[in-house]
């Protein structure tokens, strides 16, 4: 028997190629599937309760148009990827030893931005101008929707998506067959790219960063004007609420920002570019089901620190369901004692601690309603003051 230390290259370029293929897309797509999965039940959970369960208090359709549009694209998207795996893989299958064309790259297209690929990117950059959309909604709803505040809006969203538009015209520019190192079209990528990559994720960045600084200016107002009544539950309750929303816009803006670097900046070559499509992306289209949720179920850490206290005497009601509360209402006004009056005061909309569940128009009239109530605070906050000082003078009298 005759022995060889030689390995034959081929093997071992084949071994290499099928490594990265594991570490770069299988791996990666697992934990996307994983996050697709998720993203399945928190759409199924958010349609049934919303649209089933809550007949009388159904959800908005473009909730619901919007909602169900991001889980098809990102859908599409997944199964997208499942094939770029299977094709990979399907290179190296016995039946299929032959090399590639030169110039040609996995599908049979000329330049690596595949039809596949470049659908992939129609469909990324779709969900993201959703979730500006949807972001920008908010901040609308909670500022109490302004004619003014809508305009600007939809400029924001307008210019974004052509910006986007720009992008998937240099991408399919790069992609025509006759293209070339000293073709019109290849040139015009190379020359527009960069500017229109950058050009529109700063726009995205900004509207994320606009809507935010919104509701959290709008949340800073609210507390300066309520502080006083900061010890009742409820009104902590909305603070937290509003917190849930901050704290969501932060983190998208935060991954956005994170995909952006590592996409123009990142190597093609290293895990971290490889791999941080696969998990940025389904948090960008399950972002909109998922604050909606996180609000419905006060998941945030300041939430479960307010519902764990206990405050015996606190009454202070959201209460928009005024068939509900009449009663109580009416009891509250005809007591004679300040300090029941003050704890009874209804502010807004309902966001019970025992509700489990809150709709789209909850949430949006809840986060508007509380600003829009401030003078009714504070004329309670004068009345209180000047029954207390009454009380006293007659005290005064009695002793």
């Amino acid at each position: 028997m005759v022995s060889s230390n030689s390995t034959d290259p081929t093997l071992l370029d084949d071994h290499h190629e099928v490594t990265s293929i594991v570490a770069d897309r299988a791996f990666p797509l697992l934990l996307e599937t994983y996050l697709y999965a998720l993203y399945t039940v928190l759409t199924v959970y958010f349609v049934y309760r919303r649209w089933f369960d809550r007949k009388p208090t159904s959800l908005p359709v473009f909730m619901l148009l919007v909602t169900l549009a991001m889980f098809s694209l990102f859908t599409a998207y997944w199964a997208i990827d499942v094939y770029l795996l299977w094709i990979e893989v399907y290179r190296y299958l016995p039946q299929q030893r032959t090399e590639p064309e030169v110039g040609m790259f996995l599908d049979g297209l000329w330049i690596p931005w595949s039809t596949a690929y470049y659908v992939q990117t129609a469909f990324q950059v779709t969900m993201l101008v959703l979730g500006d959309t949807v972001s920008l909604w908010r901040a609308y709803a909670v500022w109490g929707r302004p004619r003014w505040l809508f305009i600007l809006f939809i400029c924001i969203a307008i210019v974004e998506s052509c910006a986007y538009i720009l992008v998937l015209v240099v991408l399919f520019a790069q992609s025509l067959p006759q293209s070339s190192k000293h073709g019109f079209s290849y040139n015009f990528y190379a020359e527009t790219y960069d500017t229109s990559f950058i050009v529109s994720n700063v726009i995205t960045a900004c509207a994320q960063l606009f809507a935010t600084l919104l509701i959290v200016y709008k949340a800073w107002i609210h507390w300066r004007e309520v502080r006083e009544f900061s010890n009742q539950k409820q009104v902590r309750h909305s603070i937290a609420m509003l917190v849930v929303i901050i704290e969501s816009g932060v983190l998208y803006l935060a991954l956005l920002l994170w995909y952006g670097l590592i996409d123009y900046l990142g190597s093609p070559d290293s895990l971290v570019y490889a791999s941080v499509f696969y998990y940025t992306t389904p948090l960008i289209a399950m972002y909109t089901t998922l604050v909606v949720v996180l609000v419905a179920t006060r998941r945030s850490v300041l939430e479960r620190s307010i519902v764990s206290e206990s405050f015996p005497t606190s009454g202070l009601h959201f209460a928009a369901n005024h068939g509900v509360h009449a009663h109580s209402d009416r009891r509250a006004t005809t007591s004679k004692c300040p300090t029941c009056h003050r704890n009874n005061t209804s502010v807004g909309d309902s966001i019970a601690p025992d509700t489990d569940v809150i709709t789209w128009n909850d949430l949006e009239e809840d986060a508007a309603g509380v600003f829009d109530q401030r003078e009714s605070i504070e004329k309670r906050s004068r009345a209180l003051q000047v029954s207390a000082s009454s009380q006293g003078s007659v005290t005064g009298l009695h002793r």
